[in-house]
């Protein structure tokens, strides 16, 4: 009797992936070559071997507010702040930071407070100015925006921070970052390894609004500074995906 047919080769690295994790993959192959090793970690726990970047200190220990768990109280805040006003629930966001785990109150008062220094320099950009602009003009604004991709072999998901219409008619979509640069980076050549995450959000726009002509901003909170990233330049991105995944699983796959 004949031999079965070979299953299909399994596609390199995980079928189900977080978007947020195509920000390790950008890192991985885009950010300085001192920071490389760094995100080739990240991939390797998070991705690869389904397990957290860093263990967390045990509840109750003293310690500094992980500038990821501030990002997240901003993230959260945007979400349900009043665009009119600008207001927020102090009771919400309490809420929130106790649920991250935030359970001393003096550790929470500080991340709060920080939190909210961080809220109001989001507040005086000029992007949230447009976004405001827009809800007050009635056209849509969407925030925390879940969305599931199919990218074979791979399903993506994630959340786009913002998507909203801009006065012209075209959409654009606003990804907020709390990285703190360096005094010699620029906020246009750092976001070079957030393309592959972006690129994600616009293909999951684009599919839902059936439009190519998505604008991608990507504001860094703590410059102030927006870069705007055109549609030729996500769809590039986009295209790479799955060649970046596959290499750079390939090589941690046999790096141990």
């Amino acid at each position: 009797p004949g031999l079965a047919p070979l299953p299909p080769a399994r596609a390199a690295g995980p079928h189900v992936l977080r978007a947020a994790a195509l920000a390790d993959l950008g890192g991985a192959l885009h950010a300085p070559a001192t920071q490389q090793g760094y995100f080739r970690r990240r991939w390797r726990l998070s991705v690869l071997r389904d397990a957290p970047p860093a263990l967390p200190p045990i509840a109750g220990s003293p310690r500094r507010v992980p500038r990821r768990l501030i990002g997240d109280l901003v993230h959260y805040a945007l979400r349900w702040d009043d665009l009119e006003t600008g207001a927020v629930s102090e009771a919400l966001l309490d809420a929130h930071a106790w649920a991250l785990g935030l359970t001393q109150t003096a550790q929470r008062r500080s991340a709060l407070a920080e939190a909210g220094r961080v809220l109001a320099a989001v507040r005086r950009s000029q992007l949230y100015a447009a976004i405001r602009e827009a809800a007050r003009a009635g056209r849509p604004v969407h925030r925390e925006l879940p969305f599931v991709y199919p990218l074979p072999p791979r399903t993506i998901h994630g959340v786009i921070d913002v998507l909203f219409q801009q006065a012209d008619g075209r959409w654009a979509i606003a990804d907020y970052k709390t990285d703190r640069l360096g005094a010699d980076e620029t906020a246009e050549v750092h976001a070079t390894q957030y393309l592959p995450q972006v690129a994600l959000y616009a293909a999951a726009a684009r599919d839902l609004l059936v439009t190519d002509q998505i604008d991608v901003y990507i504001h860094y909170i703590q410059r102030d500074h927006t870069v705007r990233v055109a549609p030729e330049r996500w769809q590039a991105a986009l295209q790479r995906i799955e060649h970046d995944i596959r290499e750079l699983s390939r090589d941690e796959h046999e790096a141990g």
